[in-house]
């Protein structure tokens, strides 16, 4: 057997044993929409939202909001704010995901602004 198609064997066995058992960092992002939805919280704090208005912020269908919304809650990273009958949302500025995602924006936004002053 070829080499090239031996090493894409392994690479395609890798990607799916990291797949199955997902680190912290690839659960959390390992969707785009739920990307967009934690960078639509981090942008609307301390605002909160109903899923209708977190949904228009960040960009997707309500559908994607529920769907992702209990994952963003289970780490942490949203918060229910119940304001009478409707439930709302907010980035949780208070948990340890929520700070390690702050510290890599950061950290991401300070690597950029470098590269374009040099």
């Amino acid at each position: 057997m070829p080499e090239t198609t031996q090493n894409r064997w392994e690479e395609e066995d890798m990607k799916r044993q990291r797949l199955s058992e997902p680190s912290g960092w690839l659960h959390l992002t390992s969707n785009d929409h739920a990307q967009l939805l934690v960078d639509a919280l981090i942008d609307g704090y301390p605002d909160s939202f109903n899923k209708t208005e977190l949904a228009d912020f960040a960009g997707v269908s309500r559908d994607t909001v529920y769907d992702h919304i209990e994952l963003l809650e289970e780490l942490d990273v949203a918060e229910d704010v119940n304001r009478g009958k409707q439930t709302r949302y907010r980035f949780d500025p208070d948990s340890d995901v929520s700070d390690a995602i702050l510290a890599v924006d950061a950290a991401v936004q300070s690597a950029q602004e470098m590269d374009e002053n040099c």
